[in-house]
């Protein structure tokens, strides 16, 4: 039986055993237990029922287990014009939050999916107490505005067999990067949903203290062209206008009261500005490399997976990228492709045991904790296992590691 953080019966998205029904099959099944069961609290549900419409095996990513699901759904959302991209001018807002010198926050990707994984690492990240929670990008399928209610905001959607899952909040404040998914229903769950519930003004933001700058960037809003061309040939993910301007301003514009100049800067973008695995997105490099200089800590999401990344030099970058795209998928290992321009220090390649004739890697999500100039980078995995961490501190205005990435458990290490 599928069991949530609670430890009550689940049902997800991606908890069907392929091996036994079709996910369309178990759509309908699930469709019929509600009707059957309608008028009954979430409850009052037999377990028994849900056992069997719910086996706890995750499998393959959503879009390809359910590719009529995706399709349909991204038809029906797909053509039209974006939502209207939202700057600070005109606000009275700057965008820039303060943290502090001695904290913690919460980094995940790729999470918003409404699995049994999602639900658990949102737990885990809830046992920290943590006082700033970033989602990195990506709400399932479209992230229509009935998606970013159920698989991001938690809210119950009238009529869907689904069980909500709602966004970790930190203590203090969250925020949500915008990813290529959002865009696929053109916006308009995580501009008029997502955002307005955050009290998020703009999809670029930064949270910063005496000693580091936490700095989010927009890669998604490029991340769309003409419908299904943009599935065939790649957007280059460009920042907007609006974002690189608002950047330009953040680093090299004082603001009264801020202390001396620069802070260590850490990056945030759904995108990969490179990857071993897969082809990136540089033109992100060149625009936050006319902006910026020197070595900076970038995390990304995107791909499904766990990866730190050795240093590599780029537009005027030093860049020590981190990609934690493995919140609320399933991984799937990557493909054969490889390419040795970058190479990956330590991934979290471990074979779950799902009881399915699937290969999975773990889900997870990454814990940076402050404390004045330095900074502790923790990796865990769905049940909060510290699987690997690295630390850093400030020097002379640099970011300089104080700690190599180390693996704490067995199975972290270098690609297979």
């Amino acid at each position: 039986m599928a069991l949530g953080p609670d430890g009550k019966p689940y049902k997800t998205r991606a908890d069907v055993h392929m091996a036994r029904e079709s996910l369309a099959h178990a759509f309908a099944k699930r469709r019929e237990a509600l009707i059957l069961t309608k008028g009954a609290s979430k409850g009052d549900i037999q377990p028994s029922l849900l056992a069997e419409l719910a086996p706890n095996i995750p499998v393959t990513s959503l879009e390809k287990t359910n590719k009529l699901a995706w399709i349909l759904t991204y038809l029906a959302h797909r053509f039209g014009p974006r939502d209207k991209l939202p700057s600070y001018e005109g606000t009275g807002q700057s965008g820039i939050h303060t943290m502090a010198d001695m904290g913690n926050v919460a980094l995940y990707g790729d999470w918003a999916s409404g699995t049994l994984a999602a639900a658990q690492v949102a737990t885990r990240i809830r046992e920290h107490k943590a006082q700033h929670t970033i989602h990195m990008g990506d709400v399932y399928f479209v992230g229509d505005e009935d998606e970013a209610r159920e698989n991001f905001l938690g809210e119950e959607v009238p009529g869907s067999p689904w069980q909500a899952v709602a966004f970790p909040r930190g203590t203090q404040r969250s925020f949500a990067l915008n990813g290529n998914h959002e865009m696929y229903a053109r916006g308009k769950g995580y501009f008029r949903r997502i955002l307005p519930a955050l009290d998020q003004q703009a999809s670029f933001f930064a949270l910063q203290n005496q000693h580091w700058r936490i700095i989010g960037l927009d890669s998604g809003y490029h991340s769309i062209t003409w419908p299904f061309w943009e599935l065939l040939f790649r957007p280059d993910c460009h920042l907007p206008d609006a974002a690189v301007n608002w950047l330009k301003d953040l680093v090299t514009t004082p603001r009264p009261g801020d202390p001396k100049e620069p802070r260590g800067t850490i990056i945030l973008t759904h995108h990969q500005p490179f990857s071993f695995y897969e082809a990136g997105f540089p033109r992100l490099m060149e625009q936050i490399g006319a902006v910026l200089g020197g070595p900076v800590l970038w995390f990304w999401g995107h791909e499904h997976w766990m990866s730190v990344y050795a240093p590599v030099e780029r537009a005027g970058l030093e860049i020590h990228g981190r990609c934690i795209g493995h919140g609320g998928m399933p991984c799937e290992p990557p493909g054969e492709t490889r390419d040795p321009a970058y190479p990956i220090l330590l991934e979290d390649h471990r074979i779950l045991d799902t009881g399915a004739q699937v290969v999975l890697w773990p889900n997870g999500y990454a814990m940076l904790g402050f404390d004045g100039p330095d900074l502790r980078i923790d990796y865990r995995d769905v049940e909060g296992t510290l699987v690997a961490h690295e630390g850093w501190t400030l020097k002379d205005g640099k970011i300089v590691m104080t700690e190599a990435p180390v693996a704490d458990v067995e199975g972290i290490g270098p690609p297979l």
